[in-house]
């Protein structure tokens, strides 16, 4: 009995002493990452971008690709809400993000990487293939908010820039619920696209 409950107990100090799993990102996690790379605009940017100038979108009136766009947005934030889950992994890693951002250096790099995103994505829109033009993220840094960039790129946190981004693609069955959404509410048959 005395070796059972010692087991126990070297089992249950194990098990308070081992790492804890880091904690899904929030709703609320995701929405500051996006916002902080400048992803909030972006999502936006490229759905209005679409429907404003697609071709299938032509035949539509301001207001039927209005309707569209209010039925699309939000079925597309939630793919890329999921793709910002699973390409950052947990709390832990956004909430280095978050503090790094606060930094001098790292204000001045997420600074950057929010205009290269956001002329990347306004370039797609416009279907130019014009590239923009090479990030200057580290031009104008004093040698401390260099050091903090370097390191903070070392991190764990920081390697989430090496990762593949997930997919981001809308499954079938999200275009048939969007479709049938745009048809109730709005009127009119979404086209393909």
């Amino acid at each position: 009995m005395k070796a059972f409950a010692a087991a126990v107990a070297v089992a249950a100090g194990l098990a308070w002493s081992a790492p804890a799993a880091a904690a899904v990102p929030t709703d609320a996690e995701v929405v500051q990452i996006q916002k902080l790379l400048g992803f909030d605009v972006a999502i936006e940017r490229v759905i209005v971008g679409k429907i404003d100038k697609a071709d299938e979108f032509k035949a539509f009136n301001d207001t039927q690709r209005g309707c569209i766009k209010s039925e699309l947005l939000p079925e597309f934030r939630n793919v890329m809400r999921q793709s910002f889950r699973d390409l950052f992994g947990d709390g832990d890693t956004i909430a280095a993000w978050t503090a790094f951002g606060q930094t001098k250096g790292g204000a001045k790099f997420v600074a950057g990487m929010r205009s290269q995103i956001l002329a990347s994505i306004d370039s797609a829109v416009e279907g130019t293939a014009k590239q923009p033009e090479a990030p200057e993220f580290f031009k104008g840094m004093d040698a401390e908010e260099l050091m903090q960039v370097m390191e903070f790129m070392q991190s764990p946190a920081g390697k989430v820039l090496e990762r593949d981004f997930p997919d981001t693609d809308i499954t079938p069955a999200q275009v048939e619920k969007v479709g049938q959404r745009v048809s109730e509410r709005c009127g009119i048959e979404m086209p393909k696209v």
